[in-house]
């Protein structure tokens, strides 16, 4: 250690060596750890064969989340695309994917699978370059190539590539004359050797250390082979690595999830200070559990490795020093699901922690002063006491046992509060988060969620309050802002934990998928009347979409040409008119008016005629806001459907 900087400290000699603490080191370690305690295999992950199956399929597929350096959707996206093949290539991917080396990476895609021709400035180079198929990736590769072409030492290959980095003119200068001057000696012309140079120089601005990427390259293969081959033990590392961030676990339990894991509530008798792999998921760590500390948990998996399992909620607080695990921790554990196992409900647990803590706290003092009672003697036993769970009068909600958990936990394990509404979801029309990510820019969905957590914000313009939602829908979370306007009508249901039917719009412009809400209401008041202003909200959205996009094509239009140009076809603004017959009308009719209204969004309002016989029903007028364009293309697929109805 000096107290000089790193220029100094080089310039007399010395060599500089950057150490650096990687948190994915600890949890190759702790997966490694529990692979040997489950299975009795030690995993030598510093020796591991780089050809593994799965490990490569798990990267071509684009399931990387919690492979080091490969996490984002950039990176899944080029794994995808390129498909891995071996090592080199893993490597490679590495030193693409920043800035510069990004523009070479369709071409190295494309040449990878023969959609574009492998070429070399020189023969020679061919051998140097062959691996990321003639493109220039790695500085070493620089270095070589000085040595090949121009007979330079490695030292002075490495005194060129710092010259390039640093972007030194007159070190440059001098550089491209030695190299000149060495491929002559090979026989290379002095106008070839020059192109190469060139190359060379624009090149080394931003290359890589090819020794750098594949350290980092060998640690994305073990994660991804852990991954892939000991699912449980690593997702479990993960997680206990990032215990204190509750963004990051919540993204490693969906993946769990995602991935068919279990994961489950913390267990007095199976959980301890860290996640761990079991057979039928994966145990929550009691020391993640708020209100819980260290030393509890010490005490716990002492008394436990000590004596073995608690055989119920009285043999745990008899066997364990009251004054370690107090009764405020004692009631977490029971909230948090940790004598689940006991087959009592989580109600009648806590109704009997205080009056177990006051036998047990008296046993405790009694057998340390050598006292023995009444009862002792008799041969009963204060457990007797406590075989039957006590009556609970007022039994908790199964939400409230929710959202308890998930305030000691952070997350809802055992259950989520969306489920009870998976028919009523399937009746309103509802995509799931899972299938958000497949639709289009631009695109209005109906769906529903609770909120996570809520920041209310001022606009920095208007002074108005807005809102940034995080939403989940039990499975993926997103950011869901409610701007001013929205928020002030609906400002009651903006609270966290609060369950929402919604009317989205989804924005793909950029790389990370963004929504936006049109409409909100309550989800557990959900009825006819909440469907029909949804239905109202979704088709004023889409109008909107297509209104904004019209305008948009029109000024685009105007643009390229100073002559105006006439539409190709006419739109009528004339009321369309339409007569129903009420005795033949289906309700796959009604769906079917409304599928062609949409098709054929217009300035034409719209006003139908229900009759029976001669003889007239009832009107439905459509203003023009939500109208149609009258044009006999809309016409003619009307006259085709069906005779329930006619054209007036």
């Amino acid at each position: 250690v000096t107290q000089y900087s790193m220029k100094p400290v080089e310039m007399v000699g010395m060599l500089k060596v950057d150490f650096l603490g990687l948190k994915t080191l600890t949890a190759i370690q702790m997966a490694v750890d529990s692979i040997n305690l489950r299975y009795n295999r030690l995993i030598d992950w510093v020796n591991l064969p780089l050809d593994d199956k799965a490990a490569f399929e798990l990267l071509n597929q684009g399931k990387t989340l919690g492979v080091f350096q490969l996490e984002s959707g950039g990176m899944q996206e080029l794994s995808c695309k390129l498909h891995l093949d071996k090592f080199e290539e893993i490597i490679a991917v590495g030193a693409l994917y920043r800035p510069g080396p990004m523009d070479m990476i369709p071409s190295f895609i494309n040449r990878k699978h023969g959609r574009e021709a492998i070429d070399y400035d020189h023969p020679w180079m061919e051998e140097i370059l062959a691996e990321t198929y003639g493109i220039m990736v790695y500085q070493e590769q620089v270095m070589q190539i000085a040595q090949k072409l121009a007979n330079y030492t490695l030292g002075e290959g490495d005194v060129l590539r710092r010259a390039m980095g640093k972007k030194d003119q007159a070190e440059m200068a001098r550089q491209r004359e030695k190299f000149k001057s060495g491929c002559y000696q090979n026989g290379i012309s002095e106008e070839k050797a020059t192109e190469i140079f060139d190359k060379v120089e624009k090149f080394a601005s931003y290359g890589f250390n090819k020794s750098h990427a594949a350290a980092y390259g060998f640690l994305s293969y073990v994660t991804a082979y852990l991954k892939a081959n000991y699912p449980s033990e690593w997702m479990a590392a993960l997680m206990t690595c990032d215990r204190h961030d509750i963004s990051k676990l919540s993204k490693f339990i969906r993946e769990a999830l995602a991935m068919g894991l279990k994961v489950l509530p913390p267990d007095v008798n199976e959980a301890g200070r860290m996640f761990m792999a079991t057979a039928h998921g994966i145990r929550f760590a009691m020391n993640g559990i708020k209100g819980v500390g260290e030393g509890v948990v010490d005490a716990i998996i002492e008394e436990r490795d000590k004596r073995g399992k608690f055989k119920s909620l009285y043999d745990f607080i008899s066997r364990l020093d009251v004054r370690k695990v107090g009764k405020k921790a004692c009631e977490s554990l029971i909230e948090a699901g940790c004598f689940d196992f006991t087959g009592w409900t989580r109600d009648s647990l806590l109704a009997a922690v205080d009056p177990i803590y006051e036998t047990s706290g008296r046993d405790q003092k009694e057998k340390s002063s050598g006292y023995m009672n009444f009862f002792d003697l008799m041969g009963e036993k204060s457990s007797d006491k406590y075989l039957k769970p006590p009556e609970v009068l007022i039994p908790s909600t199964y939400e409230s046992r929710l959202l308890k958990e998930k305030e000691l936990l952070g997350f809802f394990l055992t259950g989520h509060p969306m489920d009870k509404f998976k028919e009523v979801l399937n009746r309103l029309s509802c995509v799931s988060f899972s299938k958000i990510e497949e639709l289009p820019h631009d695109s209005v969905v109906r769906s529903a969620f609770i909120v996570e957590t809520v920041q209310v914000r001022f606009s920095s313009k208007s002074q108005k309050k807005f809102a940034i939602l995080n939403i989940s829908d039990g499975f993926l979370t997103y950011e869901l802002p409610i701007w001013p306007e929205l928020f002030e009508s609906k400002s009651e249901l903006i609270k966290e934990n609060q369950l929402l039917f919604a009317v989205l719009q989804i924005d793909k412009r950029e790389e990370t998928l963004k929504l936006s809400a049109k409409w909100i209401a309550d989800l557990i008041s959900a009825d006819e009347q909440m469907v029909a202003e949804s239905d109202i909200a979704y088709d004023k959205a889409k109008m909107q979409i297509q209104r904004f996009n019209q305008a948009q094509a029109a000024a685009k239009n105007a643009s390229a040409s100073d002559k105006p140009k006439k539409l190709k076809e006419e739109i009528k603004v004339e009321t369309l008119k339409l007569e129903v017959d009420v005795l033949k009308l289906k309700m796959s009719h009604i769906l079917r008016f409304k599928e062609l209204f949409e098709e054929h969004r217009g300035p034409s309002p719209i006003e139908i005629s229900f009759i029976n016989g001669k003889d007239l029903k009832a009107t439905l007028s459509i203003d023009s806001r939500w109208g149609v364009k009258n044009s006999e293309e809309l016409k003619n697929a009307l006259k085709k459907f069906d005779s329930c109805w006619s054209i007036n």
